[in-house]
This record gives C-alpha cells, structure tokens and sequence, in this order.
C-alpha cells in the first residue's frame, strides 16, 4: 500500500514563533552611560558656570563706585615738581638757577643774610621770569588767579628773559622763608616754583 503526502502549491513549512530578546538586566553597580548630546552639554554648562563665578569674584573685590583719586600731576594744568635731594648752598652769596618747563633747578637754596645774586638761565624753549616772595606759605600753596599768583610779597625779580638768554639780580634778603616762582601765566601751576631759607 503506498501512502501519498499531499503538498499544497506555494506552501512551505510553518514558520517559527517569533524569538523574543530579552537583555539581561543591567547590573546595580555598571555605569550609567548618557546620551550623546548630554555628554556634549555638560562641560558646557560647566564653562559657563566657572565663567559666572569668575566674573561675581572680580566684582565683590572692587567697591561700587570706587575711582581712582588724580593726583596733581594728573590734574589739567598742574604738576609736582620733584624735590631737591638736598637744598642748594649759597652761603656763597651766588646761586645759578636753570628755567626749564616747567620747574626750577635747584629748587631748594639755603642761603645767608644779605646780599644774594641770583642768575636765572633759561634753558627752555619757552619765556621764564624769577619772582622772590618773602613768605611763610608753602611753595605749592599760593592762591591763583588767572593762571598767575599774587605779587604783594615781592621783594624783586628777574623779568621775563627768552630761551637760551640768561639774566642776573642781586636781593638784600632778610632771615626768613622766600619763594621764587615764575609767573609767567600757568607756569606756576605746572611746577616752577621753589624756596629759599635763609638764616
């Protein structure tokens, strides 16, 4: 007897039931591993961050509204002659001074009673003059008045000498203080001025 197996056209063997992957579940201790653009955002955030906190430091170290206090060699026609590292001797009974913009050199004399003979220089490019003033105020005290100070004390001068020219005086001065100034307008004020003692 021979058994016949009847093959439907077109049909093949029943296909398999689908495999269901299941991944093991990640262990408690692995790493947790982000994603992309939160790797990238991070170190971004964390720049920005620092950058922040930089900035808020510089800020806390300055006070508000803290300015820088001018000095007078900063201010708009002013200066700060620098001083003498010692006061001239002109127990001689002479002194040269050199003019130059804008102070006097030396502009600290000691010098005795009497007869003074001061020759003023002018190494400048600008016209100068020499006014002694007898007075106790200091040198960079004197009040101003359109660029020039007040000449009641005057006890002589030498007038306005050009550059490259040089002039002389003889003053009869007495125990005290005196100032030379130059009070061509606004030289004053940028530095031409000194004092004498005398004793």
């Amino acid at each position: 007897m021979v058994a016949w197996t009847v093959v439907r056209k077109g049909a093949g063997p029943a296909p398999a039931p689908p495999r269901v992957s299941r991944a093991a579940p990640a262990h408690p201790t692995a790493p947790r591993i982000l994603p992309l653009t939160h790797r990238f955002l991070l170190p971004v955030l964390a720049a920005t961050v620092l950058g922040l906190s930089a900035c808020g430091s510089d800020q806390d170290t300055a006070s508000p509204g803290a300015q820088s206090t001018p000095m007078p060699s900063d201010m708009p026609g002013m200066s700060t002659p620098a001083a003498d590292a010692s006061p001239y001797d002109a127990s001689s009974g002479k002194v040269t001074i050199k003019a130059t913009e804008f102070a006097f050199g030396p502009s600290q004399i000691q010098a005795k009673a009497g007869k003074l003979e001061i020759t003023m220089e002018n190494d400048g490019a600008a016209v100068h003059e020499l006014v002694v003033l007898k007075t106790d105020a200091d040198p960079g005290s004197l009040k101003v008045t359109d660029g020039r100070v007040g000449e009641a004390d005057s006890v002589g001068e030498i007038s306005e000498t050009n550059p490259g020219k040089s002039a002389s005086h003889t003053f009869d001065l007495k125990p005290g203080k005196y100032l030379i100034v130059c009070n061509v307008k606004g030289h004053y004020m940028q530095g031409m001025r000194g004092q004498i003692v005398v004793s």
